[in-house]
């Protein structure tokens, strides 16, 4: 399926199960403010479409089709080409391990695929907006649940304020990484080897307490990133 022009917060999911797929298509398109602009079996699929248009929040499966890369992959490989866009992770596997996996890779939300669809659509909105949703099968005392230092940052920091936090080198190499450019870019673009751009990115996230470029995202603006 071709992505399409979207109006309302434009939706694309990726499973390898054609029930799913129609299940999902249907009960977004119900919604007037929700566009469903893409649907698709594979990986490859959905990562070539991503390079026409890229949607307001993907839908993933952890578990693709036989040969297919695994959703964690998959979120990797999104999170690093296109990072704005939101990934909500929809399946049945929500232990606490991947949850924590997902979100650690970029993810924004998981939502457990028992879930009413009233509750997944609610969670779309909010992925839209980057705020977190998880399964109740946490618990409310869930590490997980809490309000990152990203989403913290976002709405108390002051324009120019973290950016300050950040060496000149540090800066640029952020800069790339919104960009789309991997450590291994980075170090040919500005003559430097792999283990010292790895340990500045490192560096400038624990001065930001973030913890993936999802995240980094979330703050650019902030930091005066990508213009």
């Amino acid at each position: 399926m071709t992505l399409s022009t979207a109006h309302a917060i434009s939706v694309a999911l990726v499973d390898d199960h054609d029930i799913v797929r129609f299940g999902l298509g249907t009960l977004l398109s119900r919604e007037c403010d929700l566009e469903l602009v893409g649907s698709f079996a594979t990986s490859t699929e959905l990562l070539n479409a991503l390079e026409i248009r890229v949607p307001d929040v993907l839908l993933v499966d952890l578990r693709l089709g036989e040969g297919d890369i695994d959703g964690m992959a998959l979120i990797s490989q999104v999170v690093q080409r296109h990072p704005g866009c939101r990934i909500l992770v929809l399946s049945v596997d929500d232990v606490p391990a991947n949850v924590a996996r997902a979100l650690q890779l970029g993810g924004t939300a998981f939502v457990n695929k028992n879930a009413a669809a009233s509750e997944l659509v609610l969670a779309v909105r909010q992925a839209a907006k980057g705020r977190r949703t998880l399964p109740p099968s946490l618990g409310a005392e869930s590490p997980l649940l809490r309000t990152s230092s990203a989403e913290k940052n976002s709405t108390s920091a002051k324009p120019g304020e973290l950016g300050a936090r950040l060496s000149s080198r540090e800066r640029e190499i952020l800069d790339d990484l919104i960009r789309g450019l991997t450590i291994n870019e980075i170090a040919l673009k500005h003559g430097r080897g792999q283990s010292t751009i790895s340990s500045q990115k490192r560096t400038a996230f624990t001065k930001l307490e973030i913890r993936s470029i999802g995240e980094l995202f979330r703050i650019k603006d902030l930091i005066g990133l990508g213009r």
